[in-house]
């Protein structure tokens, strides 16, 4: 009876596809837009108010994760398991805070010197410089939406999803920490394959952050805000900073 307890609260494998979740929902929603407009899917951000359908597109692919988190919720619960093995556990400490604002630090430096170095091949990366492919914010509710969805609803969801059930699921399979580290950051740099070989590069090592941050403290909290404090500066500040 213990085994069998043991065994079912291991998290599956098997629902690796929930990485992808996000990524399908925000693609399936635009190809519906591009079939009703019969069209490129770029005017329905004008028509709900925002400046850039980048933002519009950041929304779907946020509310797609959260429809993953739930999924992932729903499989836990089937098995008695609750989302603390996941790594909503503990709570914010100031060391937590610390570490958070060091990886922060840590990661405006390896941009810059990813960018340093591809610059020269030509390969633009997606903040700075006068290739940048990052839009720029310019109405309220541009600022609302990347605020609501990139800086407090995609941390969240990403960090559970991506550190909290993949880092975990890869640890109960017995991989190696060098395994966990390059396969979820491998994972979770396929689901930004649309902002660019450059960015996806330093999204790949940038990754290996709040992997960091959830084994450091076994929780997800110390993560989620520096994804959030990262997705602040580079969607909210940077874009005005650079342009």
């Amino acid at each position: 009876m213990t085994d069998q307890v043991t065994n079912d609260s291991r998290l599956r494998l098997k629902w690796m596809y929930l990485a992808w979740v996000g990524m399908a929902f925000c693609s399936l929603v635009i190809a519906i837009v591009s079939a009703l407009l019969q069209g490129p899917p770029e005017p329905i951000s004008a028509k709900v108010g925002l400046s850039n359908f980048t933002f519009f597109a950041i929304a779907l692919y946020c509310l797609g994760t959260v429809l993953s988190v739930v999924i992932l919720y729903l499989l836990l619960r089937s098995r008695g398991i609750t989302m603390q093995s996941v790594g909503l556990s503990g709570a914010v400490t100031i060391k937590g805070i610390l570490y958070a604002l060091s990886g922060l630090v840590i990661g405006i430096a390896l941009y810059t010197l990813i960018e340093a170095i591809l610059g020269p091949l030509g390969i633009h990366m997606f903040w700075g410089g006068p290739s940048s492919l990052t839009p720029r914010w310019t109405s309220a509710l541009d600022l609302i939406t990347l605020v609501c969805f990139a800086v407090i609803i995609g941390p969240i969801v990403e960090e559970i999803i991506f550190r909290g059930y993949v880092v975990s699921a890869l640890k109960q399979a017995n991989a190696s920490i060098l395994a966990v580290y390059a396969l979820s950051a491998m994972i979770f740099t396929s689901v930004h394959i649309f902002i660019g070989p450059g960015t996806m590069i330093f999204i790949f090592f940038w990754s290996f952050i709040p992997t960091f941050l959830f084994l450091r403290f076994s929780s997800l909290y110390p993560g989620m805000l520096f994804h959030a404090l990262n997705n602040l500066f580079a969607y909210v500040a940077a874009p005005v900073w650079f342009s």
